[in-house]
């Protein structure tokens, strides 16, 4: 990942929309990410890395499905906690905000599964098990609406 000038940055967040400036510079997002990162046992000198590559995905520098691999690169963590830390950081800060980076980045983002335990048992549906399947009854309370 490139290092960036502030000046350069700046002029970025110039042309930002108001909704993502707003998430840049909003207390609530330092909070959001510094408790992600306790909750993920991210160390205290690598929360300012994490804040710093979140903020490149809200300035449009680095796409947000980069974010993972970035910060395995950047910070001391087991991957099992960068994955959590991702899912935590796109639930509560990216997600809010997906139509504004949708925009940004001529993307798609749909919010992902959370992660799950590795290797522990019960996180996959049983074998064999019949599901019945749902019909479609026309709705008799339903109104016109005109």
């Amino acid at each position: 990942m490139p290092d960036y000038k502030k000046e350069d940055l700046w002029e970025l967040e110039k042309k930002l929309p108001a909704e993502i400036q707003e998430v840049i510079f909003s207390e609530e997002t330092a909070t959001k990410i510094k408790d992600a990162c306790d909750r993920n046992g991210v160390k205290e000198e690598d929360i300012s890395t994490v804040a710093k590559y979140v903020g490149h995905v809200l300035l449009g520098v680095l796409p947000p499905d980069e974010l993972e691999a970035t910060l395995e690169q950047s910070i001391e963590a087991d991957k099992k906690s960068i994955r959590q830390l991702v899912w935590e950081i796109q639930r509560f800060v990216f997600f809010p905000i997906k139509e504004s980076l949708e925009i940004l980045y001529s993307i798609e983002i749909t919010p992902s599964l959370k992660p799950q335990e590795s290797g522990s048992a019960g996180t996959s549906q049983p074998k064999g098990k019949i599901r019945q399947k749902k019909t479609l009854r026309k709705d008799i309370y339903r109104e016109n609406i005109e």
